[in-house]
């Protein structure tokens, strides 16, 4: 989903919601994979999303997600472990 597309930006949770709900789940049903620490994952986290970071171009600290990805090739594993 754009943000610019739908008129909010992150980490308003109402893009979020928005997209929840156009996929009808919830955000308890969903992983968010990201790259920003600061405005996605902490966003994503608020709303009550499974989180992932993904340090590909902001390669800081991130302690907020509940998991962190150096390889996408791992992304499934962590996805079946959330």
């Amino acid at each position: 989903m754009v943000s610019e597309a739908v008129g909010f930006r992150k980490p308003e949770s109402s893009i979020l919601e928005l997209a929840c709900r156009n996929l009808g789940v919830t955000a308890a049903e969903s992983v968010f994979i990201r790259e920003n620490p600061d405005d996605d994952i902490n966003g994503a986290k608020h709303c009550a999303f499974f989180t992932v970071y993904a340090p590909i171009q902001f390669n800081r600290p991130c302690s907020a997600a509940d998991a962190i990805c150096l390889e996408f090739l791992d992304l499934p594993e962590i996805i079946y472990n959330f």
